[in-house]
């Protein structure tokens, strides 16, 4: 399983974090699921029809596990603000001096995430030094 690592549950909105930091220059596998999916998945899947572009979901057994905390946060998070009224946010917060196993940035693979969601506009990606 995976959860974000940080909620911040303000007046008007809901926001959650998922950072990536690990040792200076190293390769990280960062938002990925090792594991195949199993059943209880599925309602992963379903829901992110809703969210996702169509080549997102007919591939979902490797876009799901490629992003799959980005993902699974986005689906928890979306239905989350909706109960509590408020508007979301996902925010990451990574390493500039690290890159995901993919040997893409965390910026590229996060700007590919966002490529295929629906609507991105509220995921956002820091690095440590904008924060310092």
């Amino acid at each position: 399983q995976t959860e974000p690592d940080v909620i911040i549950i303000g007046k008007n909105a809901v926001v959650f974090n998922e950072s990536k930091l690990g040792k200076q220059g190293a390769s990280i596998d960062a938002w990925n699921r090792k594991d195949g999916f199993s059943d209880k998945h599925e309602l992963y899947k379903k829901r992110a029809e809703e969210y996702f572009y169509k080549e997102f979901i007919e591939n979902f057994q490797m876009e799901g596990r490629r992003f799959y905390q980005l993902m699974r946060n986005y689906i928890v998070e979306t239905n989350f603000a909706a109960i509590l009224n408020k508007k979301f946010y996902l925010v990451a917060i990574v390493s500039k001096e690290n890159k995901a196993i993919s040997g893409l940035s965390h910026q590229e693979e996060f700007e590919l995430f966002c490529s295929k969601l629906k609507d991105s506009s509220r995921c956002h990606l820091l690095t440590w030094d904008k924060l310092e």
